[in-house]
């Protein structure tokens, strides 16, 4: 499988070209990510302070401000509730504390729940014990505090309808069991 790696070549009156280079990707080296997370990520910086920073109204073409709108927003990492590092960091609270967990880390540890925010890829929904644990917690909310309760189904809503319903074919049968548990959870909720 062949890609493609952005390289910055030179400045240019302020500007700077942005080369392509092939790059061949089989799998690349553990010790070669990190370099080639920070190019990346780099990238991603300059585009936002020489492209996307700038006010796009002068440019007057209609068709060409909606294509660069439309890179501006794929290039913002998402913000609140939705960023992948405060969810990354409500898993690993539960993870930790198991039921125990906090409110504030429980309900992003919900939004993460179908989601590998780790380095060794693992997803709550795939671990029968922590899922039940999961919504175990979830429901000791209920007659404590009835904001959280609802935010934490909020989450577990929204991550029902953003990662297990559209990948329901692709889940392993344990992920499958804890989705029809969380299904049969949010329907209890709601009455």
């Amino acid at each position: 499988m062949a890609g493609v790696m952005p390289v910055v070549m030179s400045h240019l009156g302020g500007a700077q070209n942005i080369a392509l280079l092939p790059l061949a990707v089989s799998k690349p080296p553990a010790a070669a990510e990190p370099a080639r997370i920070k190019a990346i990520e780099q990238l991603r910086q300059l585009l936002n302070s020489q492209f996307i920073a700038h006010d796009l109204r002068p440019l007057g073409d209609v068709d060409l401000l909606q294509r660069l709108t439309t890179a501006r927003q794929a290039l913002t990492p998402p913000r609140g509730r939705y960023a992948l590092p405060r969810i990354a960091q409500g898993v690993m609270a539960f993870r930790m504390q198991g039921r125990h967990t906090p409110y504030p880390d429980l309900k992003y540890a919900c939004y993460g729940l179908a989601r590998a925010t780790d380095w060794d890829n693992r997803v709550l929904l795939d671990e029968a014990q922590k899922c039940d644990d999961l919504l175990a917690a979830v429901a000791a909310l209920r007659p404590l505090d009835k904001h959280a309760f609802a935010a934490c189904c909020r989450a577990l809503q929204r991550s029902w309808d953003a990662d297990i319903a559209p990948a329901s074919g692709k889940l392993s049968q344990g992920a499958k069991e804890n989705g029809r548990k969380l299904g049969a959870f949010l329907a209890q909720a709601k009455r």
